[in-house]
């Protein structure tokens, strides 16, 4: 048996994790979440937040890539300019790698370390493995800042909220994920494949008609979105 307060330091470190994957989404956007070569969207609670819908992604599976986006800036303009976006994804491989790697040790890693070992020598190896992989993580954002796209303060910020808060530095994939704001339709097809093509233009299809059932049928608002549904169907043909 792990003593209580041992049990409650396992459950802390569960709830921070699970606290920081967790997203609140507009009403125009939703996530498309990456496995491999294929792309799942996801779409947040029915029930509303702070006026945004909860979103919990998968926790078992921290490297899995997990992409805003934004219905109103999907079919509006090109991305911003910089590395391709498939760059920005081969990028976030070794940090998938990473937060899998301390997932495991916390969970299961930490509760049969405390049940078999206590809070001894065992323990504090235990430590300086977590610390050992976030301070790779800290190098490879400092190694990938450029195709990442992440200024110096932000490399310093993310590096130091994951050595603070090691919990935290499960979630470093989506971390940098949310960071992005890259994805438009013209380079869907190219960065996503024909699969992951489809699903995305279903899912903003998706979220403009659960727009247009509730908002006024005039306005500046309701125009755009018909535009870029219609644009939606036109992307549709290769």
């Amino acid at each position: 048996m792990i003593p209580a307060g041992e049990l409650l330091l396992v459950a802390g470190a569960c709830a921070l994790y699970a606290f920081d994957a967790g997203r609140l989404l507009y009403a125009d956007e939703f996530m498309l979440e990456g496995r491999g070569n294929r792309w799942r969207a996801r779409d947040g609670a029915a029930v509303l937040l702070s006026g945004r819908r909860p979103l919990l992604p998968d926790l078992l599976r921290p490297g899995r890539a997990l992409l805003p986006v934004s219905v109103e800036r999907l079919a509006c303009g090109s991305g911003p300019s910089g590395a391709d976006t498939r760059h920005f994804l081969a990028a976030l491989r070794p940090f998938g790698r990473r937060a899998t790697l301390l997932m495991v040790l916390f969970f299961p890693g930490l509760p049969l370390v405390l049940r078999t070992f206590g809070t001894g020598v065992v323990l504090l190896a235990w430590m300086v493995a977590v610390y050992a992989v976030i301070g790779s993580i800290a190098w490879r954002l400092w190694r990938g800042r450029r195709v990442l796209e992440l200024p110096t303060a932000a490399v310093a910020s993310l590096a130091l909220e994951c050595a603070l808060c090691p919990p935290f530095a499960i979630n470093i994939v989506r971390k940098l994920c949310g960071r992005a704001e890259r994805l438009r339709l013209d380079d869907a097809r190219r960065v996503l494949g024909e699969d992951g093509h489809r699903v995305l233009r279903q899912a903003a299809a998706h979220r403009i008609d659960d727009l247009l059932s509730y908002l006024p049928p005039d306005g500046d608002t309701v125009g755009r979105l018909g535009e870029q549904r219609a644009r939606l169907q036109l992307e549709a043909t290769p």
